[in-house]
């Protein structure tokens, strides 16, 4: 995306591991802020809010990471933001009208930071050994799931993660 002297901005996209009937769900896209000034620097992979069309927490946090010579990783859910779906709004669709369309898109999360993770693995400028992730409401839940099973990830920070009120 572009550079300054200090930071480069990456925008990631590829396939889905994981394929919907949405194909608008079938892309991954991921916004990076890799800081120029050190080598072999952590990351933090971030997770944006329920029915998030702008992601202003994941951009604040990743500049003031990269302030702190830390990698940060905006990762763009299913049905929201570049993947959101016409006339679907972006929170509920996540959601679904079951608990297994929840799990589903739930699965998909995770396996999509699994193949985030792989990229910054290969990252000359990233230490594998010290990825993190941080999410905010939804994310937050998101965050706790894809760290409880991941275990490349080193650490979670969760902000806000709340019950899903739609199944209770």
């Amino acid at each position: 995306l572009y550079e300054t002297a200090v930071l480069r901005v990456v925008e990631l996209s590829f396939p889905s591991p994981v394929k919907r009937p949405w194909p608008q769900t079938n892309t991954v896209y991921a916004t990076c802020y890799i800081p120029k000034t050190a080598r072999k620097i952590p990351a933090v992979i971030t997770l944006h809010t329920f029915g998030s069309r702008d992601a202003r927490f994941c951009y604040r946090l990743m500049r003031g990471l990269a302030a702190r010579n830390i990698a940060g990783i905006q990762l763009d859910m299913p049905f929201h933001r570049r993947r959101t779906v016409p006339g679907l709004a972006p929170g509920f669709a996540f959601m679904g009208r079951s608990v297994s369309d929840l799990i589903e898109t739930a699965r998909q999360v995770v396996i999509e930071v699994r193949a985030v993770l792989d990229w910054l693995e290969r990252q000359p400028d990233i230490d594998g050994r010290r990825i993190a992730i941080a999410g905010f409401s939804l994310g937050a839940s998101m965050a706790a799931l894809a760290f409880a099973l991941e275990p490349r990830l080193c650490a979670a920070a969760c902000v806000g993660a709340g019950a899903m009120p739609h199944y209770m």
